[in-house]
This record gives C-alpha cells, structure tokens and sequence, in this order.
C-alpha cells in the first residue's frame, strides 16, 4: 500500500508540474482595466460567438434561452465576463488563464484582477438562472 502511495504522490506532482508549464506558455489576451467596466463594446463577432458557444452547450430552448444571455450580457456585464463566459461554453479553460494573465500584465492590482474573477463567476450564476440556462 506505502508503495502505490509513493507512486501516486509522484503521478500528482508530475501533473501539477505539467499544468504549470502548460499554463505558462499561455499567451496573455490583450485586456484593460476599461473591460472590467459594464457594458461598454459588445462587438458583432464577440456576440455571435457568446450565442454560437451558448446554443452548442445548451440543448433545450437554446436560441431563446442564448439570446436572453447575449442580451443580459450586453448591458449587464463586462467585457471581461462576456469573454470569460465564452470561454466557459466553450470549455476552453487556457482562454480564461489567457484573460486572468491579460489583465495582471496590463498593470491591474492581483486583487482587483481576483475580485473581477470571483465577481464575474456569480454574475453568470446569477444571469444563467435568470435566463434558465441550468
């Protein structure tokens, strides 16, 4: 049993070894601190790739309930949390390490760029339920 548990313990460290350089070699997004205010520049391409993510993750009433999140998403929410929401229909978690990089090396205070994180995750909680998404 101590034997499974040493290899086990060096199959972890090597994935987490792994990630980290996998996740450094991520090239930043271009963001600035104007993408985490609301609204702003909802532009054609980034809305129809919010709705074409939406209706391939989303089966049951896609259009209406996608159309209801694009809409909510373009007066309610950030740049930012438009594009981290994106990425999360799209399942594309290295877009998101790209985002979080963009906005550290753009100057933005660590804690700032942890509450626009922690911020934009219930924001889609909350939106996703108002357009019954779950």
């Amino acid at each position: 049993m101590g034997r499974f548990l040493q290899i086990l313990l060096l199959v972890l460290v090597a994935l987490g070894i792994g990630f980290y350089f996998y996740q450094k070699n991520i090239p930043a997004t271009a963001v600035t601190a104007g993408d985490l205010e609301k609204g702003g520049n909802f532009a054609d391409s980034e809305r129809s790739a919010l709705v074409t993510a939406c209706t391939a993750r989303i089966k049951k009433d896609g259009d209406k309930t996608c159309g209801c999140i694009a809409d909510k998403a373009a007066t309610q929410f950030s740049r930012f949390d438009r594009m981290v929401m994106t990425a999360t229909f799209q399942e594309k978690f290295s877009d998101i390490v790209a985002l979080t990089k963009g906005l550290v090396s753009s100057g933005i205070p660590i804690d700032t760029v942890k509450a626009a994180e922690d911020g934009s995750k219930s924001r889609i909680k909350d939106m996703m339920k108002a357009c019954n998404a779950e």
